[in-house]
């Protein structure tokens, strides 16, 4: 008996514009470090831009891995904004919660 050897997977729905994807499309297959955030308020986008000062206002937020992009797959849309399910790999543990300034 052989349980699934696959590496789990973690998929992302983003707002697709394609100028903007280029550069995740150039990382597929390729390994990658990754850092989340996950707070239980929410925080301003220019506070999502200043990472160091939202990670010591909200302590313990977070996350890292190494993975890889492994795919990309665009979900085209007639009436509303086209998204992109981005699906991530961890090749290794999860690290966190930490504070890193």
């Amino acid at each position: 008996m052989q349980g699934q050897s696959d590496a789990p997977t973690l998929e992302v729905t983003v707002n697709y514009v394609a100028n903007d994807m280029t550069d995740i499309h150039a990382l597929i297959g390729t390994q990658v470090y990754f850092r989340f955030m996950m707070c239980e308020e929410a925080t301003t986008k220019a506070a999502s831009l200043d990472t160091a000062a939202t990670a010591l206002t909200y302590g313990n937020t977070e996350f890292y891995f190494k993975g890889k992009v492994e795919a990309i797959l665009i979900n085209p849309a007639l009436t509303d904004q086209t998204t992109a399910t981005v699906t991530l790999s961890t090749q290794s543990d999860f690290f966190g919660p930490a504070t890193l300034p």
